[in-house]
């Protein structure tokens, strides 16, 4: 496995292009966006968001192929409305129209909430992951995942993320996360909440 980078604002655009694709058929994004003609070219507006918040408030890494990424918040690190606000989210109202927008925000509400009653008080939160369609199954993604927990193992505080595919908990799971809870959104999909102990 080739060194994990902590990346920059010069991989802006490969971020928004990799994780638009790595999560086209993902069941937050399909419920943002329903039409999949336009779901890449319109969930790039929240990659764009994502990335900069990640680079301004937490870590951002991605593997030299490009193929492998993550973004981490650090504990005690949340991504309010006025950080949101600096970090585009009006660009992103405008861009994603106003039904994906209202649902994008109340998707985020509903996770944040369940963040906030199931996770410790101090944790590092996997905010996105993805890997490459191209590349699944390869072992990239749980390397990156592995370098990343190592990296962040001396502040010694549980890592949490949540995740909108089923089959992503068996993997998270030979990672070291145990099933905190299941949830089902107002809007239909349901998403597992996931912490390390």
């Amino acid at each position: 496995m080739n060194p994990i980078l902590q990346t920059n604002t010069d991989n802006r655009e490969r971020v928004k292009d990799f994780f638009s694709d790595a999560f086209i058929a993902d069941a937050f994004y399909t419920c943002v966006v329903p039409n999949k003609e336009v779901r890449k070219e319109k969930t790039k507006s929240i990659f764009h968001l994502a990335f900069t918040a990640g680079l301004s408030y937490g870590q951002v890494f991605m593997n030299p192929e490009k193929t492998v990424a993550s973004l981490w918040l650090p504990p005690g690190e949340s991504i309010s409305l006025f950080r949101a606000l600096r970090n585009g989210v009006v660009p992103l109202a405008f861009n994603m129209g106003v039904s994906s927008s209202l649902r994008f925000k109340s998707l985020n509400e509903q996770i944040e909430h369940a963040r906030e009653e199931l996770a410790s008080k101090r944790h590092w939160y996997l905010l996105l992951f993805g890997v490459d369609p191209k590349v699944q199954r390869s072992g990239l993604g749980k390397a990156m995942l592995q370098a990343n927990m190592q990296r962040f193992a001396d502040s010694k505080v549980p890592f949490y993320l949540e995740t909108f595919n089923p089959n992503n908990v068996a993997f998270y799971n030979k990672l070291g996360f145990e099933l905190l809870e299941e949830r089902k959104t107002k809007e239909g999909p349901v998403f597992w909440c996931m912490e390390t102990k």
